[in-house]
C-alpha cells in the first residue's frame, strides 16, 4: 500500500476483502479532520487546543448536526 494518500503511521483507509474502500481518514495535524464512509457519507472534526491538548472536539455529522465534546485533563467531560 504505497497509493496516494497512504501514511505508514496513520490509518488512512479500510477496504474490505473485495478492494472496495469502507472507510477513508484525512488527517491535519496528525488529528482526523474527516471521515468518508463507502456510501459517500462525510464526518468532519475540528479541535479546540490549549497546547498540544485537546479541550473541544466538533463533530459535523452527514445530516450537517453539530455534537460537541469537551474534555478535562483528557477524559470526556461533557457532551453536546
Amino acid at each position: 500500500m504505497n497509493g496516494a494518500g497512504y501514511d505508514p503511521w496513520l490509518l488512512t483507509a479500510i477496504l474490505d476483502g473485495d478492494w472496495n474502500l469502507l472507510l477513508r481518514n484525512k488527517y491535519s495535524w496528525g488529528r482526523i479532520s474527516e471521515q468518508r464512509l463507502g456510501d459517500g457519507e462525510v464526518f468532519r472534526y475540528e479541535y479546540r487546543l490549549e497546547e498540544r491538548n485537546v479541550l473541544r472536539t466538533t463533530v459535523t455529522l452527514p445530516s450537517g448536526v453539530k455534537k460537541i465534546f469537551s474534555f478535562r485533563d483528557g477524559r470526556l467531560a461533557e457532551q453536546k
